[in-house]
């Protein structure tokens, strides 16, 4: 147990001591002969001053080419430079065994050979990116800082794989065994993927943060699948290089999928058909991500927009998952483009309701529309409309000038109420949608509150101030946003628009 760390060490400087031995074809072999001498001897032909002829030569020269490449012949130069301490050890029956044709010495090898790269590599990288690092603090900006943070890791992997590629022929490992190179090679393309992977979030992030100071709202909503895009792209171009470090050829592959392929693509319709939906989807832009809007029967507010489904947060909390193809060619109603939301409504009054009692609800009604702050001047009408089963019915039609929807309640609330006051002080009252008998004992109109209704329509008449069909344009001037919002009585705040 006392000899086992100077073993290790001792298979350490044993890598450099093999670089150094396999450089040199005329060193001596165990036995202190050299190896033309012990091909010599092998063939009859001793040190003597007697010349061999030229076949003989070359037959020589041949077999020493063939020798010295061999593995046996460079695992014997290893062992023969190793210091005295690890000979015994290296000539050990139990290390010559052979594991899938890697003797198990040599997997000793690799595995100090993996803990000394990645050793090295950490300390590497820790120097040089505390430098990066230091660097990066002095700019103004933050996307360098990320960049070398998230690169810092893969870079290790890297650099850790190409210290133990430069350390592995030391273990003069027979080239038949491929796997380990292949090893190599699939652990080299997934650090480079990381790598890229990482410099594509960071990037990303950056172009993020970017357009949202610029309030680019439409470009934003479809940056993440721009993302998920490259991701695909890079490990399609990964896998490629892979299957080609291990002797496949890719374009014969492709070429070679045949009906095969014709049969993928038939199975994969769908997955297309959501792809191009997709792309139509960015392309044409009907939402974006934080869109409150209808599609279909799915009424919810836009999460993220895939390459394959878009998704929807609905008014219940759940998420609605549509696929782009259905997604692209259904009916989409989006509120968020709303400029101003619509007050429509139907207002029923019983039909004992006089012409004068109604001519004085339509005038104050129009006032009430013209004097609000919040209801835009424009597209807005007061109109009689229809003599309906139980009532006189009246149009209200009215715009608000807001995009916010709890804003636009407030303000509906505050005329739906005035709207109460000016039918109350009509004397008018709601029909009830039912049909009743009529047998005149409930207390009908209020007959004071008519008179006096009555008496104002003929005072507006006697004064030509009878408004009808509209108010004139000197009356809207005159009245507009005399009104108190929020009523009186309300805190006060200045209105968002």
């Amino acid at each position: 147990m006392n000899r086992f760390p100077t073993i290790l060490m001792g298979l350490l400087i044993l890598c450099t001591v093999t670089l150094l031995a396999s450089s040199a074809h005329g060193q001596a072999i165990p036995g202190g002969e050299t190896v033309s001498d012990a091909i010599r001897e092998a063939t009859g032909q001793g040190t003597t001053a007697a010349k061999p002829d030229s076949s003989d030569t070359n037959l020589i020269e041949r077999l020493e080419g063939k020798l010295e490449d061999s593995i046996e012949y460079r695992e014997e130069k290893v062992i023969a430079a190793a210091p005295e301490s690890l000979k015994d050890f290296l000539s050990m029956p139990l290390l010559r065994i052979e594991l899938y044709g890697v003797r198990v010495w040599q997997w000793i090898g690799v595995l100090l050979f993996v803990a000394f790269s990645w050793l090295l590599a950490a300390i590497a990288c820790g120097v040089i990116f505390r430098i990066l690092s230091s660097w990066a603090r002095r700019t103004t900006t933050t996307l360098d800082d990320d960049l070398v943070e998230s690169s810092n890791r893969p870079t290790r992997l890297i650099v850790a794989i190409i210290i133990f590629s430069l350390l592995y022929p030391l273990l003069v490992i027979d080239p038949e065994v491929r796997f380990l190179r292949h090893g190599m090679g699939v652990a080299t393309a997934l650090a480079i993927l990381w790598l890229l992977v990482e410099a594509t979030d960071v990037f990303s992030d950056g172009l993020l943060r970017h357009l949202k100071r610029k309030d680019e709202k439409a470009n934003t909503s479809y940056l993440p699948m721009v993302r998920r895009f490259v991701k695909a792209v890079l490990c399609l171009i990964v896998l490629v290089s892979m299957l080609q470090s291990f002797g496949f050829n890719v374009m014969a592959l492709v070429a070679g999928l045949g009906v095969g392929g014709l049969a993928v693509a038939l199975a994969a319709q769908k997955t297309i058909e959501n792809l191009f939906g997709g792309i139509v989807v960015i392309a044409d832009r009907p939402v974006e991500v934080g869109n409150f809007c209808k599609v279909g029967e799915h009424t919810g507010t836009v999460e993220d927009i895939g390459l394959r489904s878009t998704r929807l947060r609905t008014l219940d909390r759940t998420v609605v998952s549509i696929p782009n193809s259905e997604f692209s060619s259904t009916r989409i109603e989006n509120y968020a483009e709303r400029d101003r939301i619509r007050i429509h409504s139907i207002l029923q009054l019983g039909y004992d309701t006089s012409p004068d009692q109604l001519r004085y609800v339509l005038t104050e009604l129009r006032k009430l529309v013209a004097a609000h702050p919040r209801i835009m001047e424009n597209y807005n009408r007061v109109r009689f409309v229809n003599f309906g089963a139980h009532s006189l019915d009246i149009e209200f039609f009215a715009y608000v000038g807001t995009r916010d929807w709890l804003d636009f309640q407030a303000v509906r609330e505050d005329v739906f109420l005035r709207v109460i006051d000016i039918i109350n002080g009509s004397g008018a009252y709601f029909a009830y949608p039912s049909q009743t008998l009529y047998l005149g004992r409930h207390g009908g109109r209020n007959e004071e509150r008519t008179e006096s209704a009555e008496q104002a329509v003929a005072k507006w008449r006697e004064d030509e101030q009878l408004f009808f069909p509209g108010l004139p344009p000197e009356k809207i001037a005159e009245i507009e946003d005399s009104l108190d919002y929020p009523p009186a009585g309300s805190p006060k705040k200045e209105p968002e628009n």
